[in-house]
């Protein structure tokens, strides 16, 4: 419709332009014969669905080719039996007699090094005692290069907390969160192995992260703006934390991911809100020189579509997701 618009306009203009009337009685000297018009727009209609359907194609083929390369950055967590071993970060083996060794292992398959990324692994509280989180803090990943480090003897840069007791039997990390930027310059979040983009304006802000199983819905990322204006747009609730850091239990904040008590509390009071004020809020994040700008009304809108999503299963759980 709008290339047939516009070349009514382009034939409109070039008739005035050469002083013929492009009204009035019909002059097939001064605007040819219908022949002539409907061949005209025939063409110009094949053209403009061409030029759109090669602009599709291109789209579609470079979304393709930025999610292939994205999922060659892949991390793992192996924890093996009393007498094995792993690689540490400068490559020499390293295990720990008497216990077994838990090495994580991340590994760039890509075509470009990865300078900004960083790794969460979160347990399954039934059955593991370590959160452990890495970053580039560690150092870059050259293309087909990897960094396996030893939890039990992790270098500077890699955060070990303990959760829980200490004498309980080790289990499986339920969860192995990789986010990082690519060759494009894209953001991405890899929760096992499901991969997602980022938004470009919510990569360097701190953000929540849904961790689901396979089955489940993705409630995607909910970033700190987002929240900022949820509140403000629904009057700043005292029920409601100011930031998504605070989500987290005094008792918990060294861990950061979510219980699914605190979920489903949270989740019943971001459904029950109701959007009071419109307009726009600026957010500035200093540290890495973002601002943004927010609409109140759709940070209501995907704030309740995160939670609600969320809430459709009892197993899903949520990190807070920080920038180093």
């Amino acid at each position: 419709m709008v290339a047939i618009l516009i070349g009514f306009v382009a034939v409109f203009v070039t008739l005035w332009a050469v002083g013929r009337r492009p009204w009035g009685p019909l002059d097939i000297d001064a605007v040819g014969s219908l022949g002539d018009w409907v061949s005209g727009l025939g063409a110009v209609a094949a053209v403009s669905v061409t030029v759109w359907q090669f602009i599709r194609t291109r789209r579609a083929e470079r979304e393709h080719e930025e999610r292939a390369e994205a999922m060659r950055v892949t991390a793992w967590a192996k924890w093996t039996t009393i007498g094995d071993s792993v690689h540490g970060h400068d490559g020499d083996s390293a295990s720990s007699a008497g216990e077994g060794v838990r090495g994580l292992t991340v590994q760039n398959g890509s075509q470009g090094a990865l300078y900004d990324w960083n790794v969460t692994i979160v347990p399954s509280e039934s059955g593991w005692v370590d959160y452990v989180h890495l970053s580039s803090r560690v150092g870059q990943i050259p293309p087909d290069g990897r960094i396996t480090i030893n939890v039990q003897h992790a270098p500077e840069g890699v955060t070990v907390r303990r959760y829980g007791k200490e004498d309980r039997a080790m289990g499986i990390p339920r969860f192995v969160v990789v986010a990082f930027t690519d060759a494009w310059g894209k953001g991405w979040i890899r929760v096992n192995g499901d991969i997602q983009k980022v938004p470009r304006e919510s990569h360097f802000v701190p953000r929540l992260v849904h961790l689901r199983n396979p089955a489940m819905p993705w409630a995607g990322i909910l970033d700190q703006a987002e929240w900022s204006a949820f509140r403000d747009a629904i009057g700043s609730p005292d029920s409601l934390p100011g930031l998504l850091s605070d989500l987290i239990p005094e008792k918990r904040r060294e861990y950061p991911w979510l219980g699914r008590e605190v979920i489903d509390e949270r989740s019943r009071s971001v459904l029950a809100a109701r959007l009071r004020e419109r307009g726009t809020l600026v957010y500035s994040y200093p540290e890495r020189a973002v601002v943004r700008t927010v609409g109140r009304a759709s940070a209501y809108r995907r704030t309740q579509e995160f939670f609600r999503a969320v809430t459709l299963s009892t197993k899903g759980e949520l990190l807070y997701l920080r920038q180093d």
